[in-house]
């Protein structure tokens, strides 16, 4: 399956089935075990009196399965059917995943650093001619998107947290191309708004995962690995020299004067300017992440440069700041 399938796959629309399911034959009976394909698998029960609901422990333990590292997630299947003399079985099917030891201390951070919709004007010539999606698929794309990044994500650590902010893209723009309702109005902090709430409904599946999204405010910070993490887009730095450096480096003394939180990040990620940067400042290491478009002709027709998209990733521990930076295509 090629990208512009996958893209089909997330724009799809759901619709009512145009035909009644098919009942189970009465008595027909699912194969009980666990069916294992390197990641994931399912497993199934056998036949339980109605009444009596699975014990997943005991469960996978009888499969040869650690609950330590195994879990049952839902949804859950069940099949009834009656024996001869008017008893009712039930049998169960799960989907089970493999999960870190409970004894793990490692966690994983999704930095959403804004801008993960285009938007459809106000921000640039010609935007509305050249975008691909209007606002409503491209909300669905980057939603779809990111569930379910997080749903595969989750299941390989123990702790796994959000950090959202707003980009300038998201901002809720009027035909003047000016933001004119509030910071918190905003597309990019709505969609991991919807995906937290997608995934709350599932505590016993995604209940490790924790989400970190502000209100009002452009930046946002966590402790990570006894590290202050602070993140921002970057459109709100628009003082201090040319370069996006000199800019991001003014905004951070600004909110360290003003003892804003994000002022004291010993680490500090944006985004907007489309391209990689880092730089050690002393008490702050900052990393600019790139984008995932596929490049602005108007950036490379005034500059003469061309930035590479990727994905920026990196990994903190209490004694080593950043390290293992790199940029995923």
């Amino acid at each position: 399956m090629n990208l512009d399938d996958e893209i089909d796959k997330l724009l799809s629309t759901t619709t009512n089935p145009t035909s009644e399911p098919k009942l189970n034959k009465i008595g027909a009976e699912w194969q009980a075990g666990v069916i294992w394909n390197g990641n994931e698998g399912t497993i199934t029960t056998n036949a339980l009196p109605l009444e009596e609901a699975p014990n997943w422990d005991a469960i996978l333990r009888i499969w040869g399965l650690d609950p330590e590292n195994f879990r049952v997630i839902e949804p859950v299947l069940f099949n009834v059917w009656g024996n001869p003399d008017g008893a009712l079985n039930r049998q169960w099917k799960g989907k089970v995943v493999q999960v870190k030891d409970s004894g793990s201390k490692e966690e994983f951070n999704e930095l959403w650093t804004g801008d993960s919709i285009e938007g459809c004007v106000g921000h640039y010539a010609q935007q509305t001619f050249s975008v691909e999606l209007d606002r409503r698929d491209q909300v669905k794309v980057a939603r779809r998107l990111l569930r379910d990044a997080l749903i595969r994500w989750s299941k390989y650590f123990v702790e796994v947290q959000v950090m959202a902010v707003a980009g300038n893209h998201g901002e809720n723009r009027n035909s003047s191309g000016k933001s004119y309702t509030t910071l918190n109005d905003n597309d990019d902090v709505a969609i991991v708004e919807q995906v937290a709430e997608i995934l709350e409904t599932n505590p016993e599946a995604f209940g490790h995962i924790q989400f970190a999204i502000p209100k009002d405010r452009l930046s946002i910070t966590a402790e990570v690995a006894g590290w202050v993490l602070g993140i921002t887009h970057g459109h709100a730095a628009r003082r201090g020299g040319q370069g996006s450096e000199q800019k991001l480096r003014r905004w951070l003394e600004g909110q360290s004067l003003g003892r804003q939180n994000v002022g004291g990040a010993d680490v500090l990620v944006s985004g907007h300017f489309h391209h990689f940067r880092a730089a050690d400042w002393g008490g702050c290491m900052w990393l600019q992440a790139p984008a995932m478009d596929g490049g602005s002709d108007w950036w490379r027709e005034i500059t003469g440069e061309k930035s590479e998209s990727g994905v920026l990733t990196f990994c903190m521990y209490p004694e080593i700041r950043v390290t293992d930076i790199a940029i995923l295509k």
